[in-house]
């Protein structure tokens, strides 16, 4: 956790290139996808970097929180991506490719996302699928209220996996001009059936 802090600094201190995006957050719940990674407090780091190309920008960044399930303490995330409008301030589009890595290597596994996003009506539609030879299929909903986003985000998340189960999480926070960000996230889990509520606390740069 050391280096991982001392990292971090030396990243703040170069982060004013432009491009260069980094973040600090910390939860008392860790949910991926409906599913708590451990129920316990996590300290979340990310570092991106984002260069504009054509009529749109490619990215790329790593990301790491701790989590408890399993032999896995801590799950670092590598990805590459496209996004680009195709039709301005209506349709957007996103490619990504996600290495996910933990400390169990068994629990490895590679993902490729395809979002596409309807900003003027706050609507994010994502599917995802494993690549290896479970060939699990995700899909995602997030529908974020109009009107009142500029004073607080209110957010109803619908999953839908797989197995033809699908499950329904709220969101209610806010990401302020300075950086700073406060979410809360509450729904049942979707492997234990137990009603979570994680809340998050998260710096950007």
């Amino acid at each position: 956790m050391k280096n991982i802090l001392s990292a971090f600094l030396i990243m703040l201190s170069t982060s004013a290139f432009a491009g260069w995006n980094a973040s600090l957050a910390y939860t008392n719940d860790y949910v991926w996808r409906g599913m708590s990674q451990g129920d316990a407090p996590a300290t979340q780091l990310g570092v991106s970097y984002s260069h504009d190309l054509l009529a749109g920008s490619v990215y790329a960044g790593a990301w790491t929180s701790e989590v408890e399930f399993g032999d896995n303490t801590r799950e670092t995330d590598y990805y590459v991506g496209f996004s680009m409008p195709l039709i301005a301030d209506y349709v957007e589009v996103d490619f990504s490719f996600i290495d996910y890595r933990y400390d169990d290597s068994s629990s490895d596994f590679e993902e490729v996302i395809g979002t596409v996003s309807f900003p003027f009506i706050n609507l994010d539609m994502t599917y995802a699928r494993v690549q290896d030879d479970i060939n699990d299929e995700f899909a995602n909903a997030t529908w974020t209220l109009p009107y009142i986003d500029q004073w607080v985000e209110v957010a109803v998340i619908y999953n839908y996996f797989q197995q033809n189960d699908d499950q329904v999480m709220f969101s209610v926070g806010k990401t302020f001009e300075n950086g700073i960000g406060l979410y809360t996230l509450t729904g049942e889990d979707y492997l234990t059936g137990e009603r979570f509520n994680a809340v998050s606390f998260s710096y950007s740069l």
